[in-house]
């Protein structure tokens, strides 16, 4: 049996420290402290609250305060602005137009708070599509 270890081990090494602390900040389902998220990143508590400042300066993550313990989290506005520009990179306009209607006739997925918001995100950069597109 393999250890369970081996794989965060072998994640430390071929990454930054910097991708890890962005990388969990990026995912954890509810604002953590920087104490939990140097702790799953494997860095020290400095480096982690020196790039969780970072990135929320950059506008990816909010930072804020819970129960006298700074947090960090996920900007939300920032997820859907990257899912947007990825939808823009990845397809051309008629592309876009082609999966919305594929979502739109799912009619039992629509019912679905994931596929309304990847619907919204279609949607948006149809919208947008001339403005936003690089």
């Amino acid at each position: 049996m393999s250890d369970p270890t081996d794989g965060v081990s072998e994640w430390v090494d071929q990454t930054t420290a910097y991708r890890r602390v962005r990388s969990i900040a990026s995912t954890v389902s509810q604002p953590r402290s920087v104490k939990y998220i140097a702790s799953e990143a494997r860095v020290s508590e400095v480096t982690a609250r020196e790039y969780l400042n970072r990135l929320a300066d950059l506008g990816v993550l909010l930072k804020s305060e819970r129960e006298g313990t700074l947090v960090y989290s996920e900007d939300p506005l920032y997820t859907r602005m990257r899912g947007v520009r990825e939808l823009l990179n990845e397809h051309d306009r008629e592309e876009l137009i082609e999966l919305q209607a594929e979502i739109e006739a799912d009619s039992e997925a629509r019912d679905s708070d994931l596929v309304s918001y990847r619907l919204s995100l279609v949607e948006e950069a149809i919208e947008n599509y001339d403005r936003l597109r690089v």
